[in-house]
């Protein structure tokens, strides 16, 4: 038995290749986000060695994830 959804309809518009591709892309926006988080000009508790490690361990997680869905 397959259960229904609110968003069937609008995902029936689109093909499976479609959908992948505006996954890719929201994941690539998330990327963009957090990279952007670490531009960074101004001195901030933060900045001190290793201040930014937390952020760039999760770039590179969301950019894991936007490489496995450019796979699929």
């Amino acid at each position: 038995m397959t259960e229904t959804t609110p968003y069937d309809a609008d995902r029936a518009r689109f093909s499976r290749q479609a959908l992948a591709r505006l996954v890719l892309c929201d994941q690539a926006v998330d990327v963009a986000d957090s990279a952007g988080g670490l531009v960074v000009t101004r001195h901030d508790p933060d900045t001190r060695p290793g201040g930014r490690v937390s952020q760039a361990l999760q770039l590179v997680e969301l950019a894991e994830r936007v490489l496995a869905s450019a796979v699929v």
